[in-house]
């Protein structure tokens, strides 16, 4: 079930991506012709942005996608190496938690000053809370991994 809700969220980002690019294009398109530019895009890429990107975390993390460091495994032992890996899966959850505490502060400080894109007027805070959720997604993804939940044996070849 995570992992249909993590594909459909990273084929949700894709769309977005590619509807905020199709916009880009014929925004340079429209401006290179001399007609009136596409009204709004630097607000829609604002918000949009943020979720999308937020989006490739959880795919990252359950496939195994991030950044480790394997010295210590050839300078000190395996075992040393499995708990400097360990060590480096405790602080991406503790990133994760933080940052989605840190981004919940910020939906809430949007949504009590009413904050909103300069053209459109589109609230921001409902984009904010859903980076938070997306955040929060990625932590229980990684809480999975540290503590052994996760029942894919190579999430490579899975994802």
């Amino acid at each position: 079930m995570l992992l249909k809700l993590i594909h459909g969220l990273a084929l949700a980002a894709l769309t977005a991506l590619m509807v905020v690019t199709t916009l880009t294009m014929l925004d340079a398109i429209l401006r290179f012709s001399g007609a009136v530019r596409v009204v709004g895009l630097h607000d829609v890429t604002e918000f949009i942005f943020a979720v999308v990107v937020a989006s490739c975390f959880p795919v990252s993390l359950m496939r195994g996608s991030n950044i480790t460091v394997r010295i210590l495994s050839h300078i000190a032992g395996d075992r040393v190496g499995k708990l400097g890996t360990k060590f480096g899966h405790i602080l991406t959850l503790a990133f994760f938690v933080y940052s989605s505490y840190g981004l919940s502060k910020i939906a809430i400080n949007f949504d009590e000053a009413g904050r909103t894109t300069s053209t459109l007027d589109i609230a921001l805070a409902p984009w904010v809370w859903a980076t938070v959720l997306v955040f929060l997604l990625s932590a229980c993804v990684q809480f999975m991994i540290v503590f052994g939940l996760n029942d894919i044996e190579n999430p490579r070849e899975v994802i």
